[in-house]
């Protein structure tokens, strides 16, 4: 008689994500009761989210974690950005800003609407670094 043996796949996206966290902790040399500790939560939690097994955790937590693994900015924007792409959105504070600013919204709706190329994208954000360290430099002359 033939048996089957049936497996259950989590969300590909669940499974990226822990694996990205999990690597990221190890690397920081920290262990699941380290995090489980940070954030307050059970350890049977944390080694869900590393195995894909469970979502990524809240954003509350995921600015703990950062401090705690002493992350810097683009460390932490990139822990932010895979757990926002796990979970199928965009981190809360760039919802926030962009509902706030109506010209945040009018650009992003255009470089989706037009389908900006990621060179095009990369062109905009240099424009914008070297304006924004520009008036920075004008302001310590003021």
């Amino acid at each position: 008689m033939e048996q089957r043996v049936t497996l259950y796949i989590h969300d590909w996206s669940e499974i990226l994500f822990g694996k990205y966290f999990r690597e990221l902790r190890k690397r920081k040399n920290m262990t699941q009761n380290d995090i489980a500790e940070i954030i307050g939560k059970k350890k049977m939690l944390i080694s869900g989210v590393g195995l894909g097994k469970n979502g990524s955790f809240l954003e509350e937590d995921l600015l703990k974690i950062a401090h705690s693994m002493k992350l810097d900015e683009n460390e932490t924007r990139e822990l932010m950005k895979e757990a926002a792409k796990s979970r199928d959105t965009i981190p809360r504070n760039m919802i926030n800003y962009i509902y706030q600013n109506e010209g945040a919204y009018n650009l992003l709706y255009l470089l989706c609407e037009e389908k900006a190329s990621k060179e095009q994208l990369k062109i905009l954000l240099e424009f914008y670094r070297d304006s924004y360290e520009n008036q920075l430099r004008e302001d310590k002359n003021v």
